[in-house]
């Protein structure tokens, strides 16, 4: 077994001294990282409907996880090589377990989840499929934050270094250390930065590749983010189902097109110059893949009042017949009558009485003499079905294949960034390529599509006279709204990388190697 310098020194076994171990410990925390930031964004609709968000708030709140990555980052990327790094990376790890414990304190904090209902104080009523249904979203937080805990602990018992050579002379590394260091002070770092910051700006080749990424990265953000939402209302599936689609085809399909990308580049060897003909390409065959989904999808179930609009010649949602029913502008307890159309509760159906479900006392089977259904017929509790759920599995496959296509390009316009910038600045300018992807892209995207998805409301939940998240969406609007941002996106990625190869095509200033059309 190797052992470490201070190991050596203190006659123990280097178990923290092995590289195989660290990359095992830095793998299950990054694996819990990952597990965090998708769980949170998966629980978007859920925390909107606990809460009464808009899909701009939930953006926000998505966009405010990224505040201290953006702050830090330049810092952090400075000092890698300065502090204690595996104590450093322990430390964050520790710090997201607690920001996990935070997120989950409302729960515990503000008052037991209510909705509109006709059985007062019959709390689990609800199905999955109902548009009123929470799940445990707190839970899953508390699970992740006591991973990242666990897997946060290890980082504390490894070595400041884990290079070990075969010969080991303490005396002669801390005399070739001291040679070699010559490391500033942070002040120091703090005068130089803007000096360092504007010259890496004023590099063209850098600023077009980080201007591309961000457009790529919006697409990711989008889908990140407001994905489970768009397939919920779309083709009615469960937050539980739309997540495990998620995770079962379209993260596989983004991390295989990232491994097959690495070894193209590798086999063939793409030179400095092929790589945005490779891009481009490849990003258009990918877009040609998203261009059926605006046709994968169904109008809005018929809701009366609500849409279309000119049904019963009523804007509002007091119709003629439950003009005696004094029905609340805050319920929402949605109904599907027998005629295959939707009432926002069953007094905006003109309900009177209901009739219990045998096998479960807790929850309405049926409701009776409904005054807006025609001959006084009935209505069952839930929404209508939805029109267009066979499209699911298709749309899910047509946006993992293009995110498999689109993720070829991941590696190769990285190590063109890599390649922009002279070898001594490489990770200050790693440092602020991610500053810059989180400040124009992971804070302003989840933000500008949840706008997008507000602009396509039709109808708004009320509550204590304050608008509430949204009832109903048109999903045509949605569709087209929330696609055309995302192609929108990628669109004008294509172009800047098309003219990113265009411009190298005809001159050699852009590359800072001197063999520019070598593999990379």
């Amino acid at each position: 077994m190797e052992l470490c310098a201070e190991d050596i020194k203190k006659h123990k076994p280097a178990l923290f001294c092995n590289i195989k171990i660290f990359v095992l410990c830095h793998g299950l925390l990054q694996l819990t990282q990952l597990m965090y930031s998708s769980y949170l964004k998966s629980t978007i609709t859920t925390i909107e409907r606990r809460f009464g968000l808009d899909s701009l708030s939930s953006g926000t709140i998505s966009s405010l996880h990224e505040v201290g990555n953006t702050v830090f980052i330049v810092f952090v990327s400075y000092m890698g090589s300065r502090v204690h790094r595996p104590r450093f990376i322990g430390l964050g790890g520790l710090l997201m377990s607690i920001s996990a414990m935070i997120l989950a304190l409302p729960h515990f904090l503000l008052e037991p989840y209510s909705f509109d209902s006709v059985l007062h104080g019959a709390a689990l009523e609800l199905t999955p499929s109902d548009p009123r249904w929470v799940g445990a979203w707190w839970m899953g937080l508390l699970i992740t934050a006591g991973a990242l805990a666990l897997t946060s602990i290890p980082y504390f018992f490894f070595p400041r270094s884990l290079h070990v050579e075969k010969i080991f002379n303490p005396d002669a590394e801390i005399m070739k250390d001291a040679h070699n260091k010559t490391e500033s002070s942070m002040l120091d770092f703090l005068k130089m930065f803007p000096k360092m910051l504007v010259k890496l700006l004023l590099n063209p080749l850098f600023m077009l590749l980080v201007l591309t990424q961000c457009c790529f990265s919006s697409v990711i953000a989008g889908l990140a983010t407001f994905l489970n939402k768009f397939l919920e209302c779309q083709y009615s599936a469960s937050a539980a189902y739309s997540s495990l689609l998620i995770g079962a085809l379209n993260l596989p399909s983004v991390s295989v097109g990232m491994v097959l990308g690495g070894l193209v580049m590798k086999r063939w060897g793409l030179s400095f110059r092929i790589i945005p003909r490779f891009s481009v390409a490849m990003l258009t065959i990918s877009l040609i893949f998203c261009v059926p989904l605006f046709f994968m999808g169904c109008s809005t179930q018929d809701v009366a009042g609500v849409y279309p609009k000119t049904y019963n010649g009523n804007n509002g949602l007091l119709l003629s017949c439950t003009d005696n029913c004094s029905c609340p502008r805050s319920a929402f307890n949605p109904v599907c009558g027998e005629n295959h159309i939707e009432y926002v509760s069953p007094c905006h159906a003109g309900c009177t009485n209901f009739t219990m479900d045998s096998k479960n006392p807790y929850r309405v089977h049926v409701f009776s003499n409904c005054q807006c259904v025609p001959d006084m017929g009935t209505a069952k509790p839930g929404p209508c079905a939805n029109t267009c759920p066979h499209y699911l599995l298709p749309t899910m496959f047509l946006i993992s294949l293009a995110g498999l296509i689109a993720s070829l390009t991941h590696n190769p316009i990285y190590m063109m960034v890599l390649r922009a910038v002279p070898a001594e600045k490489k990770s200050f300018a790693i440092g602020v390529q991610f500053l810059l992807l989180r400040v124009l892209t992971w804070l302003p995207a989840p933000t500008l599509f949840g706008m997008t998805i507000d602009s396509t409301c039709i109808w708004w939940k009320n509550a204590c006279g304050k608008k509430q998240g949204c009832g109903y969406y048109d999903n045509n609007l949605l569709r087209n709204r929330y696609l055309g941002l995302q192609v929108s996106y990628k669109t004008l990625g294509i172009i800047l990388m098309a003219f990113i190869g265009w411009k190298m095509h005809r001159t050699r200033e852009y590359s800072l190697e001197k063999r520019h059309d070598g593999p990379l």
